[in-house]
This record gives C-alpha cells, structure tokens and sequence, in this order.
C-alpha cells in the first residue's frame, strides 16, 4: 500500500529540516525494513516536507509515524494513498 506523510519541524531551521528527514529515511530503513521510501518533497509550509512511502499494512505505517515524532520533528501525519481514478467514487 502507498502512503503520503506530511512532516513538520516547529523546532529547527529550515536548513536543518533536511537533515533531519534524511536521518528519519535511515532509520525507518532499519527498523521498518518493509517499508520502502519512494520519493521526499518540500512544500510552501514552512519546515515541512512530504514523503511517499510503500508498506505492507497500517501497523507499519503507524510505526513511521512514530519514529518520525522524534526531537525535531514535532508533527507527523501519515494517510493511505487513493489513486485518482478511485477518489470520489462510491463504493461497490
């Protein structure tokens, strides 16, 4: 399953907010090895980036959110990713 995370510094700079996200890939890497990091972006917020991730269910998910919740990193949000051709449509 593919899932977007929205994480954001309130306590570092921006400059360090890459930093901090490039620690957070590695150590998701090693204690989350079935999780995959696809891709990492920046947004207009301020301190924030977004992260899109591939794994196996929600309780791997939910663990990244809470190792993403480390010092510097003071909100994390995770949700599952809904292809486009699906979003809006009612269910069968």
């Amino acid at each position: 399953m593919t899932y977007v995370a929205i994480l954001r510094s309130v306590l570092a700079p921006d400059r360090d907010v890459v930093r901090l996200e490039r620690g957070l890939v590695a150590r998701i890497g090693r204690e989350c090895p079935t999780a995959k990091w696809i891709a990492s972006s920046g947004t207009a917020v301020r301190s924030a980036c977004m992260d899109v991730l591939e794994a196996p269910d929600e309780t791997t998910a939910a663990a990244i959110v809470a190792i993403a919740r480390t010092p510097g990193l003071t909100e994390a949000a995770i949700c599952r990713e809904i292809p486009w051709e699906l979003f809006g449509r009612e269910p069968e």
